[in-house]
């Protein structure tokens, strides 16, 4: 009996809606995992902190930070495969928009001149917030991507079908 293939998820600066499409694969994602594919890791869906060796990592979002690219290179190191998931993945999406204005001004922006802030709050952070990355670029400009998925978010029939041809296409190594 052929082995399941090891799946994890993992998502960097994002809004997760890659992550809830696939929950609106409903019954196909439970045949998946049922037949095909044994989730390891995926935060929305799971209360795994980590994951060893996988088939394949749908990598969901943007490297929005030096840790994120940090974390990149580490999980392609235990990754046979990786898909870049969504458009903020496959393109840099809506968050590379953030491209258009300077980091202060951003910056500014979220920790400054949000009007949910109360007066006393206005500090930009400088210990907790790791560095910003220059510009936001594809996962694919920090490391190297098997397969991608664009769409914001990729419509769950879609996902099913590039799931299931991305199994066929997958060689796994025996354990």
């Amino acid at each position: 009996m052929k082995r399941k293939a090891t799946l994890a998820i993992q998502d960097l600066c994002a809004c997760d809606g890659c992550e809830v499409a696939m929950a609106d694969m409903g019954h196909v994602l439970l045949d998946l995992l049922d037949d095909k594919v044994d989730l390891v890791y995926a935060p929305l869906f799971m209360s795994a902190r980590d994951y060893g060796e996988v088939d394949i990592l749908m990598l969901t979002g943007v490297a929005r930070t030096e840790e994120d690219i940090a974390d990149l290179r580490q999980v392609r190191q235990r990754a046979r495969y990786i898909v870049a998931f969504g458009s903020c993945a496959t393109f840099g999406g809506i968050p590379g928009l953030a491209n258009l204005h300077e980091q202060a001004t951003l910056l500014e922006t979220a920790y400054q001149n949000a009007p949910s802030l109360r007066t006393g709050e206005k500090t930009i952070p400088d210990e907790l917030l790791s560095a910003l990355t220059g510009e936001i670029l594809p996962i694919n400009a920090y490391v190297d991507v098997d397969f991608s998925l664009p769409g914001c978010p990729p419509p769950p029939r879609l996902l099913a079908d590039f799931l299931e041809r991305v199994l066929k296409q997958v060689t796994l190594k025996e354990k």
